[in-house]
């Protein structure tokens, strides 16, 4: 898990933007999580 989360650091620090780590395990669930409802764990830059 914590290669996860250093690399999305990296990344909310490098867009300058949030980034969320979500499962894959309920794949119905991504939608809501690409219309920005919480899902998963959000990484502040």
């Amino acid at each position: 898990m914590i290669v996860k989360v250093n690399a999305a650091l990296d990344a909310a620090r490098t867009l300058g933007r949030p980034v969320d780590i979500a499962s894959w395990r309920h794949a119905e669930q991504l939608p809501a999580l690409f219309n920005g409802m919480p899902m998963g764990t959000r990484i502040l830059a």
